[in-house]
């Protein structure tokens, strides 16, 4: 085995190689991760090298046992292999792993290299990402159907004008309630003369059969109750109507008031879809400009949507000037990428590790990418996307 001085000596000329070692008659071991990326010391590994295979999640230890058996019949699967390790306080921790092989002159294997990352954060950027685009296109499904935002908004006027002539007609109030019970708008004051209190609570508008039991005094016997339960699910709001005389109380004003409600609440809802689609279009931005990785959007004819900064930086380009090109400009191995792009399209499902030669402005580098389907609320695909890393280092490494 190599010893104690020799591996320091080489974690120090080789910050990113975090063992090797040497192939022999029952070699048993993958090269293993550093251990110190699951919080342990360097010495537990090196007084037992087996010792990170202790540390492999119950979901991954089916892998490790695969990519053990390649390495013992001669196999050599580079990478990258994604194995998550149980940390020395509990928790999980996400590791990218590249196997390298080590040969003579003669080509004879003498020894297996493991390079690893960290990519915890990475991960749970990507599951963010996906779980953001999902609720992307369920937002843009509410927030840009059919009806315009003009059409919204007139008919949310419409309603409150119906609400207001039949509240300002029997000396009401209409209130205007938010999930937390905080008042958003009172249209008169009848509805506090009434109760003597200013709001009424979420749990009076759930006891709906106390409000016509009179379980309030008389007064209340004669309103009109719309209850919160048959609108707080999709809009978390409540209109209430008080108090109606009982020329008002007719089944036609209460069909055409609960008609009027329901459209406030899919009008509120539709603003909220917007509001929530603005706010989540924002942070997913955000998340893409903050990660190391490029990203980018191509459409179906491979031009750029969109790149992270990122992604220019790795080109050498302005983002205005690569928005311009193909990606088709920049891949010197076109062909492979567009047929990768082509299975994506036709099964609807994603790739990963396609590895791209990339034409920079002063450059050639390597780059390793995923393609994701970007879909339309049918489900059809309309264009790509996906993360970009920079494996040039790790292709140098494995020459030398």
């Amino acid at each position: 085995m190599l010893t104690k001085g020799v591996l320091s000596k080489v974690e120090v000329q080789y910050p990113s190689l975090n063992i090797r070692l040497p192939v022999k008659e029952g070699f048993s071991y993958l090269a293993p991760i550093a251990v110190t990326i699951a919080g342990y010391d360097l010495d537990v590994h090196r007084d037992d090298p087996a010792f990170w295979l202790s540390l492999v999640c119950q979901e991954d230890k089916e892998k490790v046992e695969i990519l053990e058996e390649q390495l013992q019949q001669g196999e050599i699967h580079r990478g990258p292999h994604r194995i998550h390790l149980k940390h020395k306080e509990g928790y999980l921790v996400g590791t990218e792993l590249w196997l390298i092989p080590v040969y003579r002159e003669e080509s004879s294997l003498i020894a297996v290299e493991a390079i690893a990352r960290d990519i915890t954060r990475q991960e749970k950027i990507e599951k963010e990402l996906v779980a953001r685009n999902r609720e992307l296109e369920v937002l843009n499904q509410i927030a840009y159907s059919d009806e315009t935002a003009a059409s919204i908004t007139s008919f949310l006027s419409f309603s409150l004008e119906i609400l207001l002539s039949v509240s300002e007609a029997s000396e009401g109030g209409i209130y205007l309630l938010e999930e937390n019970d905080i008042k958003l708008e009172v249209c008169s004051s009848g509805f506090d003369d009434c109760l003597g209190r200013e709001i009424i609570s979420r749990a009076d508008l759930n006891a709906e059969e106390d409000f016509f039991s009179g379980a309030y005094g008389d007064p209340l016997r004669n309103w009109l109750v719309i209850s919160i339960k048959e609108f707080h699910r999709c809009t978390g709001y409540c209109l209430l109507v008080s108090p109606l005389d009982r020329d008002l109380a007719t089944a036609e004003n209460k069909r055409l008031l609960k008609a009027a409600l329901s459209g406030i609440g899919d009008a509120l809802s539709r603003k909220r879809a917007e509001e929530r689609l603005r706010f989540t279009e924002e942070r997913y931005l955000g998340i893409v400009e903050s990660i190391e990785d490029g990203y980018y959007e191509l459409d179906q004819r491979g031009r750029f949507l969109f790149l992270n900064q990122a992604f220019s930086a790795m080109l050498g380009f302005p983002k205005n000037e690569l928005m311009k090109k193909k990606l088709e400009d920049l891949c010197l191995n076109w062909e492979e990428f567009e047929k990768a792009g082509r299975t994506v399209f036709e099964s609807g499902k994603g790739l990963k590790g396609i590895t791209c030669t990339l034409k920079a402005k002063d450059r050639y580098f390597f780059v390793e990418v995923s393609l994701t389907p970007i879909m339309d609320r049918n489900g059809a695909v309309q264009g790509l996307r996906g993360f970009v890393r920079d494996i040039t280092e790790k292709k140098n490494l494995r020459i030398r």
